[in-house]
């Protein structure tokens, strides 16, 4: 995975859930930090699509575009707050233990598509789960942490 696809979804998590007591002060201070850099130096980049539908891929990869054509992904100021953004997430997900990706439970569809999950535990689970047509699941990762990602990259 690339690293600036880690931030964004280090930033879609940070974004998604500051405003709930479970995320750590952490994790919020980090995502304050990168938020009033992006908006002090690159107004042009908005976080809102992306904190009110952090699980959208593709809110995501307008992101990782605006990142990289505004130039803020290759500024060297943006590298230590967005580092400390997803040290501070890794740390936040490896504390809750094992997490599953995706959970099914009575769930019926025509159709299902799952694609793009890291999961510390389990990629997927489906439990009473019908469906009539394509089932497609592809790009899971589980029983890896984001941190794991990064290295890699």
């Amino acid at each position: 995975m690339e690293v600036l696809t880690i931030i964004v979804t280090a930033l879609a998590f940070a974004g998604g859930e500051a405003a709930k007591t479970v995320v750590s002060e952490s994790v919020k201070d980090a995502y304050r930090g990168v938020k009033a850099f992006l908006s002090g130096k690159y107004p042009q980049i908005d976080l809102t699509p992306v904190e009110r539908v952090p699980q959208s891929k593709p809110r995501q990869d307008v992101l990782i575009e605006d990142l990289t054509n505004s130039g803020a992904a290759g500024d060297p100021e943006f590298s230590p707050l967005a580092k400390r953004l997803v040290d501070a997430v890794a740390a936040e997900m490896r504390k809750t233990g094992p997490q599953t990706g995706v959970q099914l439970r009575e769930f019926e569809a025509a159709s299902l598509r799952i694609n793009d999950v890291i999961a510390s535990g389990t990629g997927v689970v489906a439990k009473r789960t019908k469906i009539a047509g394509h089932a497609e699941i592809t790009g899971i990762r589980a029983g890896v942490t984001e941190d794991q990602n990064l290295k890699k990259s």
